[in-house]
């Protein structure tokens, strides 16, 4: 991952949706965050979190893996997908209720924004979609728990 490609991407989006980097930055709820990856790129040196890409995807109206690599679909509307209504393949009801009561029973008594609990739920998605072969219940378990201690810091 090259921060310059990364925020070439940004910037594609920026021009595509006729906005500024501080509207994108709002949005996200990420103040100054396109100014400082911007600025990382002219030193030559600095990187980028995966909160900060997941706060701006949709922001920026596209996903995270696209921002990333360049690959996927470039407009995403992921903030208006709820997870009944996946394209893909559904969910196990039992599953989605243990992964969200753990994640959310993690964040009990701190308050969050909206486009937080939208970046929590999708990170918690992607680990119930990992292939069942891949991992086992309790790993699965500890991944959501990671998962929510990172979101926290």
């Amino acid at each position: 991952m090259h921060l310059e490609e990364i925020v070439n991407r940004i910037n594609q989006r920026l021009e595509a949706l006729g906005i500024t980097a501080l509207e994108a930055e709002s949005r996200a709820g990420r103040r100054d965050a396109i100014r400082n990856m911007r600025r990382a790129v002219a030193r030559g040196k600095g990187g980028v979190t995966m909160r900060t890409i997941d706060a701006l995807a949709p922001a920026l109206s596209t996903t995270p893996e696209w921002l990333l690599t360049g690959q996927d679909k470039i407009d995403g509307n992921e903030i208006t997908e709820t997870i009944p209504f996946d394209k893909r393949s559904p969910l196990d009801d039992d599953r989605v209720i243990e992964a969200f009561g753990l994640a959310f029973q993690s964040l009990v008594g701190k308050l969050i924004t909206e486009v937080e609990a939208n970046i929590l739920a999708r990170s918690v998605v992607r680990i119930i979609r990992l292939p069942e072969a891949a991992m086992t219940q309790a790993e699965r378990r500890d991944m959501i728990r990671a998962s929510v201690r990172l979101f926290r810091h």
